[in-house]
């Protein structure tokens, strides 16, 4: 199974929590226009782009797809593709935007973007280009992973003998608001700059839960960004550190309950929707 195989079985952390957030926003956005497409970026192997996104679209709306890696834009167009739904590759944080093919499918209405974000390092030019793909009274909807114990694993992992090698970049992964005071106020900050008016900014810690313990083993690999460079003979050795140092440092954590045993994945993630002008 490779990267876009696995991500694309293990979505339901994503789906889970873009699916709260959409409920609370969407009678917020304004859909005079019923026509017309919204951009997705970061759809990854597309579940959350059909399952969350697309249904909650007026009849007219269609949606273009975007993301930064071509195995995961073939796997969402070989598995959802269709007359509302369209995908393309993107790195959304270019420094020339204006170059790419998505420029010239745009402005959009929309831009939505979820557990995206945190894996570009320059914010300020992630924004800015989301800003620029809006059109004119345009909308945004943005949900950014801020932290949790994964990045602690990540590190320990980084500097152990046998994984060092393959994890020297591990803080280019780390979520830009990992290390600030104040990640809320950093993306207010953003969004203003690139002209966008907020009309919400919140940020919670939340924790994905499963009654499957290799459910929640399988959600961890998938966003695991270093499990790709391990050579295959040494990949299941690596994943089962993985594992247990995510038990160890409290990144999977197991309740016992009266029902049996949960397994949850604790995590802070912040949201916003922001308008162009």
């Amino acid at each position: 199974m490779n990267d876009a195989d696995l991500y694309a079985t293990s979505s339901t952390l994503q789906q889970q929590f873009v699916n709260k957030v959409l409920r609370e926003l969407w009678p917020a956005l304004d859909w005079r226009c019923e026509q017309g497409t919204v951009l997705d970026v970061g759809c990854g192997a597309g579940d959350v782009t059909r399952n969350e996104l697309l249904p909650r679209l007026p009849p007219g709306v269609s949606v273009l797809a975007v993301d930064i890696s071509p195995a995961m834009v073939a796997k969402a167009a070989d598995r959802f593709s269709g007359p509302r739904l369209r995908f393309r590759q993107l790195d959304i944080g270019t420094p020339r935007i204006e170059e790419t093919d998505v420029w010239r499918l745009g402005p959009f209405p929309k831009v939505f973007s979820f557990f995206c974000l945190h894996w570009v390092q320059d914010q300020r030019v992630a924004i800015q280009n989301i800003s620029k793909l809006l059109s004119p009274g345009g909308e945004t909807v943005l949900i950014i992973v801020t932290g949790g114990p994964i990045y602690m694993m990540f590190e320990t992992l980084a500097k152990s003998s046998r994984w060092s090698a393959y994890m020297t970049d591990y803080r280019q992964f780390e979520p830009p608001y990992l290390r600030t005071q104040n990640p809320k106020a950093d993306l207010r900050k953003y969004l203003r700059e690139a002209g966008l008016s907020v009309k919400t900014c919140c940020s919670e810690d939340v924790s994905y839960c499963s009654v499957d313990e290799q459910n929640v083993i399988n959600t961890i690999t998938a966003i695991n960004p270093f499990v790709g460079r391990i050579p295959q003979k040494l990949r299941e050795a690596f994943i089962q550190d993985c594992v247990a140092e995510a038990y160890s440092n409290g990144t999977i954590r197991a309740d016992t309950l009266p029902g049996g045993t949960v397994y949850s994945f604790p995590y802070s993630v912040m949201f916003a929707h922001a308008a162009k002008a």
